[in-house]
């Protein structure tokens, strides 16, 4: 747990013991193992099959893509509508957002969650190869890393059946607009802040810091490599949702006196959006 309930947003009124089981992962990868199943699911952007994380059929009569939550301080960001793309319509393919958390000097908390992270990914793997003895664990970094593909390639058929979540203003220069007919963002990062009766409404990136601490939604994603030698797979985290509980200067100065330095320090305030009065929240941990 975080120090004095940072953690918990605060109209969050579920407990760990009210929560149905699909919602609260396993500690071991062998337990994951059971929480979870990897099953070949045709993507709605393309319409390709593709290796998608879902809950075990026990948990959810539903197939449901798994969603985790996880928490830390800002340490880089750029979520921008359209990320890192430079504009032009060749690296639109690899155009990212990202996001890195940090644990801001609270170790403990925030290496449990390394951890988890780490039996997550061993036990994805797990299911798409046979040989897991030979499986290495990720090496240990003391930051968590999360992003989110940016563009699609858009297929000939049922072109126009994908929708485009850009937003008037996402695209200034037009450049995206250009290229959306062969490339197009369909989906767009939810993005949010809490005030301080408890609202959690919907903003811009431009009210997250560096040094602000954020409760954070992905999605594991199961990445297919194919090379001359042979088929590897990866496991990326793909942000889904994102909200910022407390800024820096929010956090109460118990609080601070256990952050790093540069994090305790007191900045200026980030702009921020007025309340649009979307106020999105549910009764379990998920965010929609």
């Amino acid at each position: 747990m975080w120090p004095y309930d940072i953690g918990i947003p605060i109209k969050d009124i579920a407990t760990l013991k009210k929560l149905p089981a699909w919602k609260v992962m396993p500690a071991t990868a062998e337990e994951i193992s059971e929480w979870l199943v990897v099953e070949s699911i045709e993507s709605k952007v393309d319409r390709v099959e593709r290796p998608t994380v879902l809950y075990h059929p026990s948990l959810k009569d539903k197939k449901t893509r798994v969603t985790i939550r996880l928490q830390g301080f800002v340490e880089s960001i750029n979520l921008a509508p359209l990320g890192n793309w430079d504009g032009k319509e060749h690296t639109a393919g690899g155009t990212l957002q990202h996001l890195t958390l940090t644990d801001g000097g609270l170790t403990k908390v925030f290496k449990h969650q390394l951890d988890s992270l780490d039996e997550l990914h061993y036990a994805i793997l797990s299911f798409m190869r046979h040989d897991t003895h030979e499986l290495d664990r990720p090496s240990e970094c003391p930051n968590i890393c999360l992003g989110h593909r940016v563009f699609h390639k858009i297929p000939l058929v049922n072109r126009k059946q994908i929708l485009n979540a850009l937003r008037a203003g996402d695209d200034p220069t037009g450049k995206a607009a250009k290229i959306c007919e062969r490339w197009r963002v369909p989906f767009r990062i939810g993005l949010g802040v809490q005030h301080e009766d408890g609202k959690i409404v919907r903003t811009t990136q431009l009210a997250v810091r560096k040094g602000d601490f954020m409760d954070v939604s992905f999605m594991p994603k199961i990445v297919t490599l194919r090379s001359r030698q042979g088929v590897q797979y990866m496991v990326k985290f793909d942000i889904q949702e994102v909200v910022r509980l407390f800024t820096r200067n929010e956090l109460s100065d118990k609080v601070l006196s256990l952050l790093q330095p540069e994090l305790a320090e007191r900045g200026m305030s980030p702009i921020e959006d007025a309340d649009s009065g979307f106020l999105y929240e549910d009764s379990g941990h998920a965010i929609n």
